[in-house]
């Protein structure tokens, strides 16, 4: 039912994203490692921010494969379809933890 509209969805934010990028621009902050300025995110909390990532990165891979009942791409990245489910299943089990460990601002 809902797979007709999941691709226009995916679309049209690939669009918003681009086109926010192009009303703000990139962001043009000076770097400097060696500087005195305030650390604004620890190594702890870039490392919980690089699992959510991979998390959320195989969370959309696999759910698109399993939305559009991908069967090649199944084969090619996991090899049958209870791999392609136990990797949705523990990237979610980690995406849920490391949300757990991002602060609310």
């Amino acid at each position: 039912i809902v797979s007709p509209y999941v691709g226009p969805l995916i679309m049209l934010v690939v669009f918003l994203i681009v086109v926010h990028y192009h009303s703000y621009g990139p962001k043009r902050i000076t770097f400097d490692p060696y500087s005195r300025e305030i650390e604004r995110f620890n190594l702890f909390e870039r490392g919980v921010h690089l699992f959510r990532l991979l998390a959320f990165v195989i969370l959309s891979i696999t759910g698109l494969i399993m939305a559009f009942n991908l069967h090649l791409w199944q084969q090619l990245l996991f090899g049958s379809a209870s791999n392609l489910y136990s990797f949705h299943v523990w990237a979610g089990i980690v995406f849920i933890i490391t949300t757990q460990f991002i602060p609310s601002f």
